[in-house]
């Protein structure tokens, strides 16, 4: 492949994803805020529901030992 041809391969690239950049559907300022509360909200009830289950496993394997 040729220097020239990456080149072209690349300038058709970039113009192609401005393209669908521009097709793109951006959240509003509140949907993003909204979105951003309910995946910190999930992120935190996982971690607490993985420290539970760590702490039971735990628990009884000790027992078990």
């Amino acid at each position: 492949m040729a220097v020239k041809d990456i080149f072209q391969n690349s300038r058709t690239f970039f113009h192609d994803v401005g393209t669908e950049m521009k097709k793109t559907t951006w959240l509003s300022r509140r949907e993003l805020i909204q979105s951003t509360i309910a995946v910190i909200i999930c992120v935190v009830m996982l971690s607490i529901f993985i420290w539970l289950s760590d702490k039971v496993l735990i628990g009884l394997l000790q027992r078990l030992v």
